[in-house]
């Protein structure tokens, strides 16, 4: 499918994650060749995307995979939606037995 001219401004973000066709991206710079305003888009998000490509991740704390998994194989799932008007969950959510602040872990 062809952008418009009007919708060529709407691949700004798509061409800077390098996620457009070919054609497009060629499409794309021909327009952004004459587009002041997705040359300032495009510089701005080429910057954003620098910096959350630096941005380091925190490793996760031991054993946290598995008690997420321990306790979602212990809470009971909603029926399917038909039911589920007729019954109500009323267990409540694994989401209460999480230890927030600081960092995620649940509350043995």
């Amino acid at each position: 499918m062809r952008p418009s001219k009007r919708d060529a401004h709407t691949l700004a973000g798509a061409y800077v994650m390098d996620a457009i066709s070919a054609p497009d991206r060629e499409r794309f710079e021909r327009h952004l060749a004459g587009c002041e305003e997705c040359a300032r888009e495009i510089a701005s998000l080429r910057e954003a995307t620098a910096v959350l490509g630096a941005a380091a991740a925190e490793p996760l704390p031991a054993g946290l995979k598995e008690r997420v998994m321990a306790a979602a194989a212990m809470t009971r799932q909603q029926p399917p939606a038909d039911e589920a008007q007729a019954r109500p969950n009323t267990q409540g959510s694994w989401l209460r037995s999480l230890a927030w602040p600081g960092r995620l872990a649940l509350a043995a």
